[in-house]
């Protein structure tokens, strides 16, 4: 059966000479792989650049085949990044989101919220002027929520990283966060993508404040990996 869906580019691997597999998070089917063939040559019919980190695509094809790789009959770009692929800010963020992402969603289940999460928080970023030295730090926490390890916001002088609550009492797990990082990680839940250039931090409380949210998604996630590509967002955000 024939059927539509979006899907945003997560990781691409190549699978021979001209073609590679592309894994995507889609709207109606989860997250799933695809092969496209010959994607690699100068004349291809779905160029290799329509499969930057986070692209957002439109595909056509037989979704429901129970088959590992699906091949799409027609992939198209559904929104354009354009100033996202190309300003080394906006890219290099994509980037690191995309591994995260990638390392983050085990589950091949559609989530329309998750998705449409996703999808508008490229739109912002696409969108804005303003500065973005804080947008992959709310982003992240805000798709904690999708992931289902939202932190429970309550007051307290400490905030337990195993457990994601804020208390008084110092968590018996030993990992938790304590005055300004605690302060800053607080911060993170009260403020929208929209706005977060508002939120005021320097090179050093941005780089632990990252780690801090990175901690947060190992202990919550089974396996996720160690994640790479965050260092190269030190070099831009000071």
């Amino acid at each position: 059966m024939v059927q539509n869906t979006r899907g945003i580019v997560l990781h691409k691997t190549n699978y021979s000479e001209n073609s590679i597999v592309v894994q995507l998070y889609t709207l109606h089917f989860g997250k799933l792989s695809i092969l496209v063939q010959g994607a690699k040559k100068k004349r291809a019919r779905s160029k290799i650049a329509l499969f930057e980190p986070l692209s957002i695509l439109e595909l056509t094809g037989n979704f429901s085949n129970t088959a590992k790789l699906i091949r799409p009959t027609e992939i198209s770009m559904f929104i354009s990044l354009q100033e996202t692929h190309t300003k080394i800010s906006k890219s290099l963020i994509v980037l690191f989101l995309s591994e995260v992402i990638h390392k983050s969603i085990k589950e091949s289940f559609p989530e329309p919220d998750l998705y449409i999460y996703l999808e508008k928080s490229l739109v912002q970023l696409e969108k804005t002027n303003d500065s973005i030295a804080n947008f992959h730090l709310v982003f992240l926490v805000g798709l904690s929520r999708f992931l289902g390890f939202l932190p429970f916001k309550s007051s307290g002088h400490y905030f337990s990283i195993s457990d994601g609550v804020f208390s008084n009492i110092i968590p018996s797990s030993g990992l938790y966060l304590k005055e300004e990082e605690k302060e800053i990680f607080y911060s993170l839940l009260d403020i929208t993508l929209q706005d977060c250039h508002q939120l005021s931090l320097n090179s050093v409380q941005r780089k632990t404040a990252l780690q801090n949210v990175l901690d947060y998604y190992k202990v919550h996630i089974s396996n996720m990996g160690e994640i790479k590509s965050h260092h190269v967002l030190e070099t831009i955000f000071q």
